[in-house]
């Protein structure tokens, strides 16, 4: 079911801009759909329940595909994994690059009670895109933890420096269509939580990662968070300021004592380690090509570079009985350079 519902004379009007072709000085950006920072927690209690996250697809819809038969939930040409015991969770970075986003697209929406996802940096420039064709309005994306994306001062430019649309989400955004866009938006969020009661874990989906503490609850503080990040390190960050975790960045020169975001948690966790009173807590995240493949203990970095020629990564939790804990099966399919 979807958890927002974009009003009918929304949905009317951007069926008779897609028929007309009415210039985009004249869409009712009001209407465009909030996106959820934090889409509501997936509890899981069915031992039978698993969970499947999948790295950047960015556009290679036949890997995607290739990927789901290996897993042996694609059949036929149709998906076959029942609802209420597979979740799928694309990782962000699911459009733009490859040659068939429209295929990507249109998977998600066609089978949107089995398959979620989060909003990696290409897909935050394609919706971007739409709202500010050629660069020219700056009309921000809004978020239910942050009223406007873009910077208020005109003068600001640090935020296009760091997210800057281009000719490749132009073109992405205009293929798919202000409608098909928005439903992404509606049904995508920036960040997905699961919580595993059947082993008392925590998982996190997000595209490029984030810190211990980012959307955790603060007990003092009521259904407060201890910490609420900015989009922009949720979808773009590599680096942090390991001396103030407010400064994050994509390249380490663009921060002071910079590392690898995911560090922190290693050192987070040897300093509390999981108990009675913590949640084990894993962060799944896509973004880093450069890195690959990178499992750690408490973070797991699916990005293999399928848009270089690379891997196509997924990885599925699957509830052990036995052993009270859920397994990991990681499946990789290898992808053509595009």
């Amino acid at each position: 079911m979807l958890m927002f519902i974009i009003t009918v004379s929304t949905v009317l009007y951007f069926i008779i801009v897609s028929v007309t072709g009415m210039d985009h000085s004249s869409l009712p950006f009001d209407h465009f759909p909030s996106i959820q920072t934090l889409s509501p927690t997936v509890k899981i209690t069915d031992p039978n329940q698993r969970l499947l996250f999948i790295g950047d697809v960015h556009g290679n819809y036949d890997e995607l595909i290739q990927l789901l038969k290996d897993h042996q939930y694609w059949k036929d040409g149709e998906l076959i994994t029942d609802p209420q015991t597979l979740q799928i969770t694309l990782l962000g970075d699911f459009l733009t690059k490859g040659p068939d986003s429209l295929k990507v697209a249109d998977f998600i929406l066609d089978h949107k009670e089995s398959v979620g996802c989060v909003l990696g940096n290409n897909e935050i420039m394609v919706l971007l895109s739409i709202l500010n064709p050629n660069h020219k309005f700056k009309i921000p994306l809004k978020f239910t933890t942050e009223r406007n994306f873009l910077p208020e001062n005109d003068k600001d430019d640090d935020y296009w420096d760091v997210i800057k649309p281009r000719s490749k989400h132009y073109k992405v955004a205009q293929e798919l269509g202000i409608l098909k866009l928005a439903q992404l938006a509606q049904h995508c969020s920036v960040v997905k939580k699961f919580d595993l009661k059947l082993s008392d874990d925590l998982i996190f989906g997000v595209h490029a990662g984030l810190l211990p503490g980012d959307f955790l609850l603060d007990k003092k503080g009521g259904d407060s968070f201890q910490r609420i990040p900015s989009i922009i390190s949720l979808v773009d960050m590599k680096y942090v300021n390991y001396k103030n975790w407010y400064e994050v960045s994509r390249d380490i020169d663009d921060v002071k004592h910079g590392i690898r975001w995911y560090k922190l948690w290693e050192e987070y966790y040897a300093e509390k380690p999981p108990g009675k009173n913590q949640k084990n807590i894993t962060v799944i995240y896509g973004h880093d090509a450069h890195n690959g493949l990178t499992l750690h203990e408490h973070t797991k970095g699916l990005d293999s570079a399928c848009a270089k020629g690379g891997y196509l990564s997924s990885l599925e939790y699957e509830f052990d009985p036995e052993t009270s804990h859920y397994n990991t099966h990681l499946r990789q399919v290898p992808c053509n350079r595009v």
